[in-house]
């Protein structure tokens, strides 16, 4: 059974999340271990170039060839867990996404610090010293994710859509909102964590935790946002999907 992580967000919902131990963490650090070496075969094999270059530039190339080699070894896992969300290919083949602690998406300033701290994860060698500390800290962290303040959790993995017979009696649903009047910067980063993981977990629910669980994360969201609660006809749940997937179209997420 893995272990799980409960957060408490500022509308008293909870969050749970399971935490990737270190089998998967492993097999996703060995993927992402492949793409760099792949990616440093590559560099490599362009620079064999270097053979039939000048003399005077010999020395320049392999000079360029080992920075961008430590670059590879070094940015790439920056870079993706940045532009990914905190993800790398690694961590989104193996179904794992890092947070940082309460839940929120991990910012730059996390990214950097869990990747700079890599290297004392790896001491004295195979990540010695990050395995021992994934094994033995209640939340699963590295060296990295102490320092830095972020955890790594298992994604849900997405259902197959089954198709369901729509009762005949049942009209077409239609907007509860106009989302072109709401401002995007109301909206916070916490805010999208707790729309996802509601629009994940909603269909586990009954209909009357649905609806509970639904106006209350609404609630607040629909004050701050200046939509009047009449507007949305007790259809919380629907305008938090379609908040959600608004959002979402509007950042490219």
């Amino acid at each position: 059974m893995p272990r799980e992580v409960v957060i408490l967000t500022p509308e008293n919902v909870e969050l749970r999340y399971a935490l990737a131990g270190l089998g998967s963490r492993f097999l996703a650090l060995f993927v992402d271990v492949v793409v760099q070496g792949l990616a440093v075969a590559g560099v490599v094999a362009a620079f064999s170039l270097a053979n039939v270059l000048p003399k005077e530039l010999v020395s320049w190339a392999g000079g360029l060839l080992f920075s961008l080699i430590s670059l590879i070894w070094w940015g790439y896992f920056i870079f993706f867990e940045a532009l990914w969300s905190g993800q790398t290919p690694g961590k989104r083949w193996a179904g794992l996404r890092v947070l940082r602690d309460g839940g929120f998406p991990v910012d730059f300033r996390a990214v950097l610090i869990r990747n700079l701290v890599r290297l004392l994860d790896f001491l004295p060698g195979l990540y010695t010293f990050g395995c021992i500390a994934i094994l033995l800290h209640p939340q699963c962290k590295r060296l990295g994710d102490m320092a830095a303040g972020t955890i790594v959790v298992r994604e849900r993995e997405e259902e197959e859509p089954v198709s369901r017979p729509t009762p005949a009696e049942t009209p077409p649903s239609t907007p509860v909102f106009d989302p072109t009047l709401v401002p995007l910067h109301a909206l916070r980063p916490q805010d999208l964590q707790v729309l996802r993981h509601f629009r994940e977990r909603r269909e586990e629910l009954d209909a009357e935790t649905q609806q509970r669980i639904a106006r209350k994360i609404a609630q607040p969201l629909l004050r701050r946002l200046g939509i009047a609660e009449e507007q949305v006809q007790g259809r919380y749940g629907q305008f938090l999907e379609e908040l959600v997937s608004w959002y979402e179209r509007q950042m490219g997420v």
